[in-house]
């Protein structure tokens, strides 16, 4: 009879368990824009003794000066399930365009390159983004969030390399079905040197999103 009762029990909780994680589960919609500048130089190699850099150093020590202040910024579309009161998962699309100052490089050549010019690299990129949110019971709630996401090179030498992103922020909910995220994240590459061309970054970025359940 104890038996019988612990699993009567044990169903029950089980059963309210399920029935509370379907009720507070949901699809959503968000859309999200950020923006950001480098830690480091950025370098794309083309191959094993050639590439382009973002900064003076340290391949060319003739340049003295970069005259473009580099920033980053992107927007894009995601949808998602709500899987409880916490955890959230989505998928989408995301634009991103980088505004820098770039000079060549060869290893291997009898000459230095002098001469930068203006670098303007946009990349469409599918990302895989987990947030949980660590408290839940008021209008004003900090999160932890993270992505890992495929890039195609839109411009430059198109080629797609993976990358990822973890941060975290502020939410805040305006009613049941809407949340306003106000966050910051590091990002940075996924790159190997098996194949070329690849990317190496590291930058910061500010983010908001705006999120509408179903």
């Amino acid at each position: 009879m104890k038996r019988l009762n612990f699993l009567l029990i044990t169903c029950a909780i089980l059963g309210l368990t399920e029935c509370y994680a379907q009720k507070n589960s949901s699809f959503f919609l968000k859309v999200n824009t950020n923006g950001g500048a480098p830690l480091e130089n950025l370098i794309i190699e083309l191959s094993p003794v050639t590439g382009i850099f973002t900064q003076k150093e340290p391949y060319s020590p003739q340049i003295t000066s970069f005259d473009v202040t580099p920033f980053i910024y992107s927007f894009g579309v995601q949808g998602g399930w709500q899987i409880n009161d916490r955890w959230f998962i989505s998928t989408g699309l995301r634009y991103t365009k980088r505004v820098d100052e770039a000079l060549p490089y060869c290893h291997v050549c009898d000459i230095f390159y002098s001469e930068t010019s203006k670098l303007n690299l946009e990349t469409l990129e599918v990302p895989l983004s987990l947030r949980y949110n660590i408290n839940n019971k008021s209008k004003f709630f900090p999160f932890i969030s993270g992505d890992v996401y495929w890039s195609q090179m839109l411009s430059f030498n198109r080629f797609n390399f993976w990358a990822y992103q973890i941060g975290g922020g502020i939410g805040f909910r305006t009613q049941k079905n809407t949340e306003f995220l106000l966050k910051t994240q590091y990002n940075r590459d996924i790159s190997s040197k098996d194949s070329y061309p690849t990317i190496f970054f590291r930058e910061i970025s500010i983010g908001l999103e705006g999120l509408f359940k179903f």
